[in-house]
């Protein structure tokens, strides 16, 4: 790992071509007194931190354009024979942005300059594009729980707080956050220019502190053509150093003794008292000039530690502990013990080489691990592990470059990165002689695990890539050309897995029922015949799905089209193609192979999709030309590309020694294969030694051969209204429309004989089978990955800020929104588990049905936040914010799908499935503030001690994913856990707490 770390850094010091950071443009018109155009204008823009300035000269249509600056404040300087210097000062330039800037000259007197000082525009008139930024002093103050990027980014519109526990491979960093009501996976974060999505499990790659962000920007609709990957994308511009020496120290903590008491724990729900808990978050950072204008360093470092507690609740403690008596190894506990560690570094160096050209490398890390991650709250741990798991993290980031200015007019740019990530989960080596299974037990509401993990200690994967991006900028006319293109090469892709060993014992009913016999089917207990749902019996040899030569291509060419003073056009052309599959290893897929064997039409090749041609067309307005009035709008096609977690059990089957999970099952209690079974007391069955083919009944995964990449197509409309006194109003309006969304089919359920319709069922693949092999059961279930899954977003928001000083703002947002789609998806991905047809069939099922389609899970109905930052007298600030919004969709169900898929909804009055997530949780309301006491010192020094309070009104926000919702079970729509959580990415706290904290400034 160190010696491509090291040959990334060679290869990027060593390049003759120029580098690119994360930058925005300063652009504009420069005028007379009657408004007329006035070129040869010579315009300096300086960078009042570093003093580094640039030049530019207006053209015949009196237009200038300075591309390719770092974010900061700047100043706009404009000079030319006959006319009095003009200058604007105290620009505020954020990441990405592409800010008109307006020169209005007069003719010169003796003596005479003009100078004037405002902050910057709060609205673009140029761009079409929707966006929210958040600024440094509202990154510093704004109350967030768990101080990351994705806590504040959950304060923006059309933004969703994701509860992260075992979905993740990048455990409690992932930083999640759910866009057009996604489940957080497939956004795009972009830092300095580079690609920063983790691509095993989607969310971030490296998880930035605060303390080394400059501020980031959320494009969430209708995107310049140089953004793909995502139809949201998140830009970061990390800090750099300045012509002074500056930094800061700063600590966070809280414990048990500042926390109330959460609903779980309390004595009257069935807990059992305050839970032990401390946390403290800390570090630091400091930069400064090299040489004055000329070159720059940073640095930051931020720890996390954290002793955690997740309540278990009474209902399923009691559950749990009616498998005590089984002797399988039940420690059940009134908590889930999880700590975690954290540790993220930063480096950066700038330089100034010359007027032309200017260089900066960048490294980031982050290391940490949490315990018990996979270990919900309606599961036992272990009694001979002091952890169930340990999922630890090590991120690299290698990068920077250099930035050519060819001429005023003119820039090349160009980026390299090396990316490397490596996730270990750790689990306790099985100690029982039979092995583990017996103990792997899973129930409708409760289970003993994780099931993942035990029979295999150790496993890993890795992602490590080498990213290039070339932009060139022109400025021709009344045109803004901006061209360019990036490779992404990942050498080595995948890992080594024990995903569902060593496999799970699943039961229909849960523990109450079958030892109290409540439903007169459980007469012997769990010595009843027949009752136990499927058996899923994983290989042993580790499971494989590394991959080489994965790759990611993008090219764009991008205009903004100067039409007049108060028009503007984004017009762009995006093409990407992805091949993050095991392409050059199809061929060995023994699914795929079964299957052309027996003439199905599954049973073809699927080729990259290379048809991903992406319009992008906005238009922007500024109805007086003074930027007070502008009206948006913007159209984009967006293809995005599928994590690893969607491809990898396809990858097992494709490797030489290949891993493999069998599968025996029962329709119903005493039907099926396992009609004569006994828990405990009937032989479970072997698990397969390094098998080099499937064994009879073993699972299969492939793909559709008409596969497609998941499209967005986007559609914009909106309006903004800036006051005179730093304060705008603005109204949006946008649609998603998703097509060709990935979604696990099964061509093979248990389906009703209609030679025996009473008796067991059959699965439609097993007379082929037997054809062509000889067995029946040749494979089990075998879901093919087919782009058949539609997607519907619409959202509403309604934003208000106002700006008093550099320091002091405020804010208020409503969104009102739709998300909902098949299968409850919007984004294309499978990681929200598509709910399985009611009514399965040799195709898939009727996933058409109307049934089949309803909100998604993180579709919030209404959702309005107000944040803001004040100064008050005598140094005292205050930071307050709230969040209300409505409750978000579950789904309720009736038992488990005799098809062997899922579970089976509940009927309406008219018989039929009420549809995908048909009930709902209950409301989110949260009101947390910060009261700061700044000490000023000398040289620009001070101290700020700071109180932050947390859900005042003490509500316990459960939201909807922990519900109980199947109707058989004691836990039947109770909550069962919060909203919130101990990750770095949760916002929510599950009651009220408080913290103390610190900063020193210099």
């Amino acid at each position: 790992m160190l010696k491509r770390l090291a040959f990334a850094l060679a290869l990027m010091l060593g390049s003759t071509l120029p580098v690119f950071a994360q930058t925005a443009t300063i652009s504009g018109r420069v005028i007379d007194q009657g408004d007329a155009v006035l070129p040869g204008v010579n315009v300096t823009v300086k960078n009042l931190a570093t003093g580094i300035t640039r030049e530019g000269v207006t053209n015949g249509e009196g237009i200038y354009a300075v591309p390719a600056l770092t974010p900061g404040r700047y100043s706009v300087a404009a000079a030319l024979t006959g006319f009095a210097p003009m200058e604007r000062t105290n620009i505020e330039l954020l990441t990405g942005a592409n800010l008109a800037v307006e020169l209005k000259m007069r003719l010169a007197s003796v003596q005479e300059s003009v100078t004037v000082t405002a902050q910057s525009p709060l609205v673009e008139t140029t761009q079409s594009v929707l966006s929210n930024s958040v600024r440094q002093a509202e990154v510093e103050q704004l109350p967030m729980l768990n101080r990351s990027i994705a806590a504040i980014m959950t304060m923006l519109p059309g933004a969703r707080e994701v509860p992260v526990t075992a979905a993740s491979a990048h455990g409690q960093s992932s930083n999640w956050v759910s866009f057009g009501g996604g489940g957080g996976q497939n956004y795009n974060m972009v830092v300095d220019g580079t690609d920063n999505k983790e691509n095993h499990c989607g969310g971030t790659g490296v998880a930035y502190s605060l303390e080394g962000i400059q501020e980031f920007r959320v494009l969430t609709t209708g995107g310049s053509a140089e953004y793909g990957r995502g139809s949201t994308t998140v830009l970061v511009a990390s800090k750099s150093g300045t012509n002074r020496f500056g930094g800061s120290i700063f600590g966070y903590g809280r414990n048990e003794k500042m926390i109330a008491t959460d609903y779980f724990s309390k004595p009257e729900n069935g807990g059992a008292g305050k839970l032990p808990f401390t946390r403290a978050q800390y570090g630091g950072s400091i930069g400064g000039p090299i040489k004055t204008n000329k070159a720059f360093f940073f640095g930051a470092a931020e720890r996390v530690t954290q002793q955690f507690s997740v309540p278990r609740s009474d209902a399923a403690f009691k559950e749990l502990a009616l498998l005590t008596p089984l002797n399988i190894s039940v420690k059940n506990t009134t908590s889930i013990n999880q700590p975690s560690r954290d540790l993220m570094a930063q480096g950066k160096v700038s330089v100034n080489v010359s007027q032309a050209h200017s260089l900066y490398i960048r490294y980031a890390g982050q290391f940490g691990y949490v315990d018990n991650d996979a270990v919900t709250s309606t599961a036992a741990l272990l009694s001979y592990s002091p952890y169930s798991d340990r999922n630890a993290q090590t991120l690299h980031s290698i990068g920077g470059g250099w930035t050519w200015i060819v001429s005023p007019t003119t820039v090349n740019q160009f980026s390299v990165q090396g990316y490397s990530f490596t996730h270990d989960n750790q689990y306790p080596e099985c100690p029982r002689a039979g092995g583990c299974l017996v103990e792997r037990l899973t129930f409708p509401s409760v289970s003993v695990g994780p099931v993942t993990g035990g029979a295999f200690p150790h496993w890993y994967n890795f992602e490590r890539r080498v990213e290039f991006r070339e932009d060139f900028s022109k400025q021709m006319g009344k045109h803004s050309f901006k061209a360019g293109g990036s490779y992404m090469n990942l050498p080595r892709f995948g890992g080594v897995f024990g995903g569902g060993s060593p496999g799970a014992i699943a039961f229909f009913d849960d523990p109450s029922t079958i030892v109290n016999n409540t439903n007169g089917r459980y007469p012997l207990g769990f010595q009843t015949p027949g009752i136990v749902r499927s058996i899923s019996v994983t290989s042993t040899p580790i499971g494989d799905y590394s991959s080489k030569r994965n790759f990611a291509l993008g090219a764009y060419l991008q205009d903004d089209f100067h039409v007049s003073r108060k028009l503007t056009l984004n017009l762009g052309l995006r093409y990407d193609v992805y091949d993050f599959m095991n392409t050059k290893y199809f061929e060995s897929n023994r699914a795929y192979q079964i299957l052309k064997a027996i003439g199905s039409p599954y049973g073809a090749l699927p080729k990259i999709d290379r048809n991903n041609i992406g319009p992008r067309v906005g238009v922007a307005f500024d109805v007086h030309g003074d930027g007070k009035d502008t009206i948006r709008g913007t159209y984009g096609r967006f293809y995005m590309a599928g994590i690893k977690n969607t491809y990898f059990t396809r990858a097992y089957i494709e490797q030489p020694t290949v891993f493999v999970t069998t599968v025996t099952a029962n329709s119903a209690i005493g039907v099926g294969a396992l009609s004569n079974f006994v828990y405990g007391v009937t032989p479970l069955p072997a698990q397969a030694v390094a098998p080099t083919q499937l064994p009879a009944g073993s699972s299969g995964a492939w793909y559709d051969p008409k596969l497609q990449d998941f499209q967005t197509d986007q559609f914009h409309a909106g309006y903004s209204h800036a006051f005179e006194k730093e304060m705008v109003i603005a109204f949006d309006y946008t649609h998603f429309l998703g097509r060709n969304g990935w979604r696990n089919l099964n061509i093979n359920p248990l389906l009703i004989d209609p030679n025996n319709p009473s008796g067991a069922r059959v699965r439609p693949l097993a007379a082929d089978f037997l054809r062509v092999y000889g067995v029946a059961n040749t494979m089990s279930t075998v879901n093919i990955i087919a782009s058949v899954n539609r997607g519907l977003y619409d959202e509403f928001v309604a934003h208000f800020e106002r700006r008093f000083t550099a320091r002091s703002s405020v804010q208020a947002n409503y969104t009102l929104a739709w998300a909902r789609g098949m299968g409850g998806v919007t984004d294309g991905s499978t990681r929200q588990g598509s709910a399985a047809p009611q009514v399965a069939s040799a195709t898939g099922g009727d996933i058409y049905a109307p049934w089949e389609s309803g909100p998604a899970l993180f579709d919030e109905r209404h959702r309005a936040t107000v944040a803001g930052v004040f100064n008050l007298p005598f140094g005292f600030s205050a930071s307050p914010s709230f969040t209300v919004a409505s409750a978000r969709p579950y789904q309720q169900i009736r038992g488990a799908n005799p098809s062997g898929d899922g579970n089976l909804q509940l009927l309406d009055a008219s018989g039929n499935p009420v549809g995908i997530n048909n009930a709902r949780g209950v409301p989110l309301v949260n009101a947390n503030a910060r009261v700061t006491r700044t000490f000023a010192m000398r040289d620009e020094r001070r101290v700020a001690v700071f109180l932050e309070l947390y859900n005042l009104i003490n509500r316990a926000n459960f939201g909807n994913q922990f519900f109980g919702n199947s109707v058989a079970t004691a836990t039947y729509n109770k909550p069962a856990g919060f909203l919130g959580g101990s990750g770095s990415v949760s916002t929510i706290p599950n009651s009220f707490q408080v913290q103390i904290g610190a900063r020193f400034s210099f």
